[in-house]
């Protein structure tokens, strides 16, 4: 199993922040940041995972960490 893009996309929506906020929040493109999220692209990197955590609502954070979580033990 890779990692779970749509727990990334989950935690952007409930945190209310677009994919344009979410990708100022992260250093990105708003075209980069969509790939990332939709797994088309190459991989998020720990610290763009850090910042949108950080901006991320408990939920949000909540599945951000989930998320890293299972892809760890893949």
């Amino acid at each position: 199993m890779g990692f779970n893009h749509s727990k990334i996309k989950a935690a952007r929506a409930s945190s209310n922040l677009s994919q344009c906020e979410a990708a100022e929040v992260v250093g990105l493109t708003v075209q980069t940041y969509r790939l990332r999220e939709s797994a088309a692209g190459d991989q998020f990197r720990l610290v763009e995972l850090e910042k949108l955590y950080k901006a991320c609502s408990e939920t949000g954070k909540e599945l951000i960490v989930d998320a890293v979580i299972d892809y760890l033990h893949s």
